[in-house]
């Protein structure tokens, strides 16, 4: 979880004999997710996303996974939260089957736009009626450290534009 990230910075901290900066660091991020939480966090009526982190075969995340907690912060649900694994596969009937809102391409610099041409073919889909397919480059939402939080400001940036 982004929580969990400040415990680890004061703890890294403590072993490094770096106490101080960890402070800091770790009061930073406790900061920057609490201005995400305050700002994008408290919607009523929380969008679906699915959040594709490759295309072929289709994988996403599922509930435990950090970038889950990333999309409550920025206040949507993963439309497959419910799954168990953290990096699971999933075909496009059942990406059709839940209609996300939005669809997220969480992907290597220069390919985004692909994927997500990709799923303009499917209409019916909520996320290509409704224009909601949003390229996301930004590799720093899949790293398991502080720049995590700024992967995940960025997210929120831009789910969140009209």
């Amino acid at each position: 979880k982004l929580g969990d990230i400040p415990m680890s910075l004061r703890r890294l901290g403590v072993l490094a004999g770096t106490q101080a900066a960890a402070e800091v660091a770790a009061h930073d991020v406790e900061t920057r997710l609490a201005t995400l939480q305050k700002r994008y966090g408290q919607v009523a009526n929380k969008p679906t996303v699915l959040l594709e982190v490759w295309n072929r075969p289709i994988y996403t995340v599922g509930g435990a996974q950090m970038m889950t907690d990333s999309l409550r912060l920025c206040g949507a649900l993963n439309v497959f939260a419910d799954l168990k694994e953290n990096g699971p596969s999933v075909d496009t009937e059942a990406v059709i089957g839940r209609d996300p809102q939005i669809i997220v391409a969480v992907a290597p610099p220069g390919v985004s736009q692909e994927w997500l041409a990709e799923w303009k073919r499917f209409g019916t889909l909520r996320a290509v009626r409704d224009g909601r397919l949003v390229p996301f480059e930004d590799q720093r939402l899949s790293r398991l450290g502080p720049s995590a939080v700024a992967g995940t400001e960025a997210l929120c940036e831009a789910i969140n534009r009209k």
